[in-house]
């Protein structure tokens, strides 16, 4: 059986060690920094490697041991699903209860080995506390019922930064609290509820790879769960213990158990009368040395080989494990719910680093790759890398209109869906939208048609597909070109079918606040070879050969760092995407009883990409209007957005070029619309916390 190990830093040597003591285990070491692969392969005489996606889509891998960051978790987790592998990934699972949930279903409906790195499990001194808890069937608890049970875990954690950043998933609680809130729900069932006692910085100043630095993860905690089976559970940890420390004690009605992994530290079972196979008074308990890797990994092997579902350490064991951290996080009380969150993957960070050590930062490689990925991720016979989602625009006018001729565009959208058509010499013809889609009203497009229109240029707002069919016989039906502005909508599907497989051009930006977002950088998407053609040569100066330029063209070319990123990004999307529907959805549910609030209305037969969560504010209705919505949600740490303060029609600059219009529903939607957070990061808790300040503010 071969297996990838994906990640070598610190816990290599120890999954190595673990697996290597299974006969059948051929390994292949793995990580994006083709030094620290190379080493850990040359230490332990392994085939080694710097390609994760190709390890992850070797047919010859039967499975993955995944021990990278937990914000890398999740991407690789999927994709190793998606390509049949059973993985084992370190603790914990994932960053969130979305992604947790999104792996669950993934995983089961694969039928796929999934189990997660909790080693205490397999600590024999933590299995007797389980069968204290546990025991046969044919007697009661060895020590009656369970009165009481304090989990303490410690240690510092100073050999990598990212463990005591938040914008990386560090902090006491991902990284010592979850070991301990694993064992608590394997001896108790699922928490039921979470009080927060304590989440402190105590630290903020340490000292990291040679360097003091300052961060800003917690690294003291103290909680309190109530638990199905057990009443209440005390968790203790810290980023502070100079010497790593844990024990769990839990009282009895007839005794105590105090259990260590540490050698230096008493194990015992207390009894107030003999009971079973212990005598009255204390009773040490010795395990003698146990490689705990080697015991996890074996079963992880075991179960691989035969197929047969996890008795513990699962998915579904995590997802309980995300749960009760979800509670936690809720109480946290510190955080400001964003409107968007761009924070990168150490994996999308080391593909960018990657290239910068290459010294080829121009686009190339990366660049023709990522074209390659996405073309296939959208169903496009071709994609065209380009600097951003106005060069994207601006390359498909270029490619298909004359200067003089118009082109329909809702007026209610930013500003570059119709300046680009400017730019290149054509007219942009504002049209009004409708009212619940807020996307482009094709009657009112109809009445403008005249015989210079050339082009339409739909877009999916916010990530509201437009309805493609009705789109696609308009322009049928008056020989139009069609310009689909997809900026915001990366995964958003008209009846099944991604957005970005149409005809004739779809246009995306990867600008920071987008589903996909690498810096800034573009894409045209498109099915006609002809188009791929002169949007290749329009992006770089008309250059069709060497120094030889057929046509005046632009510099518009993505650099190989934001194409890496891109690349890497598009391992996460879906994962992304559904946190968004998720709480999308969650959002509508709960503002359907508030009055005055009204969110926008998904296109029939389409999927929503969610970009932004757009609501209109009645004045009369609600109580307030938007602006003072947005103010009042601001001192409640819930941060807005307004998309758009005015229509096209309404900029100066168009003013000045086509003279002052009126469309009445853009207007209204200018002066009402308000965007709400609902973007990838956010958990439950997060939207009940937005939910909760507008009903405040209602009331």
């Amino acid at each position: 059986m071969k297996i990838g190990l994906i990640g070598c830093g610190k816990q290599a040597p120890k999954h190595i060690s673990g697996l290597a003591k299974q006969a059948d285990v051929e390994l292949v070491v793995c990580d994006i920094n083709a030094e620290r692969a190379r080493a850990v392969g040359e230490k332990f005489s392994l085939a080694w490697t710097d390609d994760v996606a190709g390890l992850l889509a070797d047919g010859d891998i039967t499975a993955v041991d995944i021990a990278t960051p937990t914000m890398s978790h999740a991407p690789l987790v999927l994709q190793a699903i998606e390509n049949g592998k059973h993985f084992f990934c370190e603790k914990p699972l994932c960053q969130n209860l979305d992604e947790a949930r999104l792996i669950a279903d993934t995983c089961a409906k694969k039928g796929l080995i999934g189990m997660v790195g909790y080693v205490y499990r397999y600590a024999p001194v933590f299995e007797t506390g389980h069968a204290l808890l546990h025991p046969d069937t044919t007697r009661d608890h060895v020590l009656g019922e369970p009165v009481s049970a304090w989990f303490r875990i410690g240690g510092r954690g100073d050999h990598e930064l990212w463990k005591h950043k938040k914008e990386s998933s560090g902090g006491a609680t991902s990284e010592m609290l979850v070991h301990m809130l694993d064992l608590a729900i394997w001896y108790f069932g699922a928490a039921k509820s979470a009080q927060l006692l304590a989440h402190e910085l105590r630290r903020p100043i340490r000292h990291i790879a040679g360097a003091d630095v300052t961060v800003d993860a917690e690294d003291f905690v103290l909680a309190r769960f109530e638990m199905e089976n057990g009443g209440s559970v005390f968790i203790q940890s810290d980023l502070l213990t100079p010497a790593f420390s844990q024990h769990v004690e839990m009282q009895f009605e007839r005794g105590t158990f105090l259990g260590s992994i540490q050698a230096d530290s008493p194990s015992f079972v207390f009894a107030t009368a003999k009971c079973d196979d212990y005598e009255a008074g204390k009773t040490p308990l010795e395990f003698g040395p146990v490689n705990l890797f080697e015991r996890q990994m074996g079963a992880f092997c075991e179960h691989v080989r035969s197929g047969t579902p996890l008795s513990r350490n699962s998915v579904e064991d995590s997802l309980k494990v995300m749960e009760a951290l979800e509670m936690l996080r809720q109480q946290w009380g510190d955080a400001v719910i964003g409107i968007s969150d761009t924070s990168l993957t150490e994996n999308e960070i080391e593909a960018a680093i990657k290239v910068l050590r290459s010294g080829m930062l121009r686009q190339g490689k990366e660049s023709d790759a990522f074209e390659e990925e996405f073309a296939e991720k959208v169903g496009a016979a071709h994609a065209v890398t380009c600097a951003n989602g106005s060069a994207a625009l601006h390359l498909a006018y270029l490619a298909a209109l004359e200067p003089g001729d118009e082109v329909l565009v809702p007026a209610f959208t930013f500003i570059a869906t119709g300046s680009m058509a400017s730019i290149m010499g054509a007219k942009p013809i504002f049209c009004d939208v409708d009212p619940n889609t807020f996307l482009l009203d094709l009657d009112d497009a109809r009445s403008k048609i005249t015989a210079k229109t050339k082009g339409i240029a739909p877009v999916h707002l916010f990530g509201n597909p437009c309805d493609i069919d009705a789109v696609q016989q308009f322009a049928a039906d008056h020989g139009l070109k069609i310009f689909w502005d997809a900026a915001q909508s990366h995964g958003a599907t008209h009846q099944q079918r991604d957005v970005g497989s149409f005809d004739d051009f779809v246009c995306y930006s990867f600008y920071p606040s987008k589903n996909m977002f690498v810096g800034e950088g573009g894409m045209v998407c498109t099915n006609n070879a002809e188009y791929e053609n002169k949007l290749r040569y329009l992006r770089s100066h008309g250059q069709t050969g060497k120094y030889h330029h057929t046509s005046l063209g632009l510099n518009y070319r993505l650099t190989d760092m934001e194409a890496a990123i891109g690349r890497e990004q598009l391992k996460r999307l879906d994962s992304m995407l559904a946190s968004r529907r998720r709480n999308a959805q969650r959002m509508c549910a709960g503002l359907d009883g508030i009055d005055g609030i009204t969110a926008q209305t998904v296109t029939a037969g389409g999927d929503h990409a969610w970009h932004q969560f757009c609501v209109l504010v009645d004045k009369r209705e609600f109580g307030c209007d938007r602006d003072a919505l947005s103010a009042h949600l601001k001192t409640e740490g819930v941060m807005s957005g307004i998309h758009y303060p005015r229509g096209l029609h309404q900029q100066p600059i168009f003013e000045e070029l086509y003279g002052k219009s009126q469309l009445p529903v853009t207007e209204d939607l200018s002066e009402r619309i308000l965007a709400l957070p609902i973007h990838h990061s956010l958990v439950d808790a997060d939207i009940d916390g937005v939910l909760a300040a507008i009903a405040k503010i209602a009331s």
